[in-house]
């Protein structure tokens, strides 16, 4: 009997454990950076060396950074599905091609760093520019990220915004990298989604926040998935509104007319190549798939900027 006891107490203590650890990551995975770290990003390119980027990397993105913060930007707010305020800046173009870039960046990141060297293709084009600020980063509101389940509806409310104070002759290209990615092919299976939008960039993004998080958990943290991410799950249901498996892209690129050109780093370890493999494989509308091979997370642009540059011209000379 005792045995029983002393086991029954071990495997109670082992969950109470790994709950506890789970909990922890998850607050600190789920919320905004800190104040400092959240203001306006700034990073010179030692900063970026210590990021384990090359010199060479770092000092291109520094580049891209200081080139959009020389630019004269407009600063715009306005309010989410849900309450919360937003922020973006929106770039505009002198020489205007009637066309607008909306760009949403990644989990923990800001919008100048991780299009930092695709800036000055899209205003070469003639795109103006929309910098959004995903919610709970950077200027807008927000207390949990949802990595994309929310966010979508993010995505919706600025393209209305755009049809509104632009009028819907002015075309919308969507482009997203790793979470800003998910969010904007979601956003693409929203019925509402409106017509002046056109195509999306879709840059190493995952297909659900459950598969991600179980490849982080397997991988990284070496926990076991079941039953563990599915507490989690139930656990940010009833503490942020969303559950893990409340939607994935795969079934929003099932709905969608609009082209997609998706783009992934074969060496990402972080958001693996499959997920975009299989988001492409599951894309009913015309597609285009861009594998670069020794590129990490995000890293597709740097990598091979002649091979990139060359298929986002030619896609979005398409639209």
């Amino acid at each position: 009997m005792i045995w029983i006891v002393v086991i029954a107490s071990a495997v109670i203590l082992i969950i109470a454990i790994t709950l506890a650890v789970i909990f922890s990551i998850f607050r600190k995975s789920f919320t905004r950076l800190p104040p400092e770290k959240n203001a306006a990003f700034t990073a010179d390119s030692n900063e970026l060396v210590s990021k384990s980027l090359s010199s060479e990397n770092a000092k291109r993105i520094a580049e891209g950074i200081a080139w959009v913060h020389s630019r004269d930007c407009e600063h715009i707010y306005i309010t989410s599905f849900d309450g919360l305020k937003l922020h973006a800046k929106l770039l505009k173009n002198p020489i205007p091609s009637g066309r607008i870039m909306l760009l949403a960046h990644g989990y923990h990141s800001f919008p100048e760093y991780d299009f930092s060297c695709a800036f000055r293709l899209y205003y070469n084009l003639g795109y103006d520019m929309l910098l959004i600020d995903q919610r709970t980063h950077g200027e807008s509101e927000g207390k949990y990220i949802t990595f994309g389940v929310r966010e979508r509806y993010d995505i919706l409310k600025w393209c209305e915004y755009l049809d509104s104070r632009f009028g819907k002759d002015r075309r919308i290209v969507l482009g997203g990298i790793s979470m800003g990615c998910t969010a904007v092919l979601l956003a693409a299976g929203l019925p509402s989604l409106p017509d002046s939008v056109i195509g999306i960039v879709a840059d190493c993004g995952f297909t659900s926040p459950y598969y991600e998080f179980a490849h982080v958990m397997t991988h990284s943290m070496h926990i076991p998935v079941f039953p563990f991410l599915d507490i989690a799950s139930a656990i940010s249901k009833s503490v942020t509104g969303f559950g893990f498996r409340d939607c994935t892209t795969v079934d929003a690129v099932k709905k969608t007319h609009l082209p997609i050109l998706f783009i992934h780093g074969e060496d990402d370890t972080f958001v693996p190549p499959e997920n975009t493999i299989i988001n492409y494989d599951a894309c009913i509308s015309r597609k285009e798939l861009i594998l670069v091979p020794d590129a990490g997370h995000g890293l597709s642009f740097l990598v091979d900027e002649r091979l990139c540059t060359e298929k986002l011209i030619d896609f979005l000379d398409s639209l």
